[in-house]
Protein backbone atom coordinates (compact mmCIF):
# COMPACT_ATOMS: atom_id res chain seq x y z
CA UNK A 1 0.00 0.00 0.00
CA UNK A 2 1.34 3.19 -1.15
CA UNK A 3 1.78 5.92 1.95
CA UNK A 4 1.82 9.52 0.83
CA UNK A 5 4.70 11.61 2.24
CA UNK A 6 2.21 13.14 4.68
CA UNK A 7 1.89 9.92 6.69
CA UNK A 8 5.35 9.38 6.95
CA UNK A 9 5.48 10.46 10.99
CA UNK A 10 2.92 7.59 11.19
CA UNK A 11 5.36 4.92 10.00
CA UNK A 12 6.81 2.24 12.36
CA UNK A 13 10.67 1.79 12.53
CA UNK A 14 10.14 -1.40 10.78
CA UNK A 15 8.31 -0.02 7.80
CA UNK A 16 10.45 3.29 7.75
CA UNK A 17 13.28 1.03 7.97
CA UNK A 18 12.09 -1.02 4.60
CA UNK A 19 11.08 2.17 2.88
CA UNK A 20 14.87 3.46 3.17
CA UNK A 21 16.67 0.13 1.81
CA UNK A 22 14.19 0.50 -1.05
CA UNK A 23 15.27 4.47 -1.78
CA UNK A 24 18.65 3.63 -1.26
CA UNK A 25 18.78 0.08 -3.59
CA UNK A 26 16.47 2.20 -6.29
CA UNK A 27 19.40 4.85 -5.87
CA UNK A 28 22.53 2.35 -6.20
CA UNK A 29 20.73 0.94 -9.85
CA UNK A 30 22.03 1.80 -12.79
CA UNK A 31 20.26 -0.33 -15.02
CA UNK A 32 18.67 2.20 -17.02
CA UNK A 33 21.14 4.83 -17.45
CA UNK A 34 21.80 3.30 -20.42
CA UNK A 35 18.90 2.78 -21.64
CA UNK A 36 18.72 6.84 -20.80
CA UNK A 37 21.51 7.72 -22.66
CA UNK A 38 20.29 6.18 -25.82
CA UNK A 39 17.28 8.32 -25.78
CA UNK A 40 18.99 10.99 -25.10
CA UNK A 41 21.53 10.66 -27.80
CA UNK A 42 18.84 9.54 -30.63
CA UNK A 43 16.54 12.73 -29.58
CA UNK A 44 19.59 15.10 -30.02
CA UNK A 45 20.36 13.50 -33.20
CA UNK A 46 16.77 13.95 -34.24
CA UNK A 47 16.51 17.54 -33.43
CA UNK A 48 19.64 17.64 -35.46
CA UNK A 49 18.45 16.40 -38.35
CA UNK A 50 14.86 18.41 -38.15
CA UNK A 51 17.17 21.53 -38.06
CA UNK A 52 19.16 20.74 -41.08
CA UNK A 53 16.27 19.70 -43.13
CA UNK A 54 14.46 23.15 -42.03
CA UNK A 55 17.35 24.91 -42.48
CA UNK A 56 18.19 23.40 -46.17
CA UNK A 57 14.51 22.00 -46.82
CA UNK A 58 13.55 25.50 -49.01
CA UNK A 59 16.89 24.55 -50.88
CA UNK A 60 16.12 21.20 -51.15
CA UNK A 61 12.99 22.11 -52.73
CA UNK A 62 13.89 24.70 -55.05
CA UNK A 63 16.53 22.05 -56.15
CA UNK A 64 14.12 18.95 -56.87
CA UNK A 65 11.49 21.02 -58.67
CA UNK A 66 14.65 22.36 -60.96
CA UNK A 67 15.13 18.27 -61.50
CA UNK A 68 11.91 17.68 -62.01
CA UNK A 69 11.18 20.68 -64.40
CA UNK A 70 14.38 19.31 -66.56
CA UNK A 71 12.87 15.74 -66.77
CA UNK A 72 9.96 16.87 -68.43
Amino acid sequence: MPVASHDAAKLSPIELGNTMKLITRLAGDRSGATAIEYVLLLSGMALALIGILSFFGVQLNDLFLLLAAANT
